[in-house]
């Protein structure tokens, strides 16, 4: 009696078990819905900017690099033919390591307008001091993002 109650016992336990060798398989569109920048993810930011809550830390991480560009900018003798009062995006992406990289100028005509102006714009985006890349929460690692940022740049007569 003990050993068919033993027997019992081991096919019982042997069957339940295989359950714990099932694997849990995680659909792509859930991956991608977990990869989504949440609001608790943290953004790219500067040393001078890491004190600052969410928001507050992000305008300052854009108000600096917006910053740096334009003074940048404003280090060349930028000459056109006619003065120049236009807004336009450089969407930029930060690496893993907090390497910036131009990777878009969104207004062809400034190119025709000021020569070099695509040169100089690369060249601002490449003079950024290393940032702290962005961290995305949910996994804890530190993440490549991209974002757009909008320049004003004028020229006088």
């Amino acid at each position: 009696m003990i050993n068919k109650l033993r027997l019992f016992y081991l096919i019982f336990f042997t069957i339940t078990s295989c359950s714990f060798f099932e694997t849990e398989t995680i659909s792509k569109k859930q991956i991608i819905e977990q990869s989504k920048w949440s609001i608790s993810d943290q953004y790219p930011s500067f040393p001078e900017c890491e004190d600052l809550e969410n928001e507050d830390q992000k305008d300052c991480f854009d108000s600096t690099v917006n910053y740096l560009i334009q003074d940048y900018i404003n280090t060349f003798e930028l000459e056109s033919d006619k003065s120049i009062d236009v807004k336009f995006n450089l969407t930029i992406e930060i690496s893993k390591d907090g390497v910036f990289k131009l990777i878009d100028v969104e207004n062809e005509n400034l190119g025709s307008q000021i020569p070099n102006f695509n040169n100089i714009i690369r060249e601002a985006v490449d003079s950024l001091p290393k940032a702290i890349p962005a961290v995305k929460t949910n996994v804890g690692v530190y993440v490549a993002t991209k974002f757009t940022l909008p320049i004003e740049l004028k020229t006088l007569d």
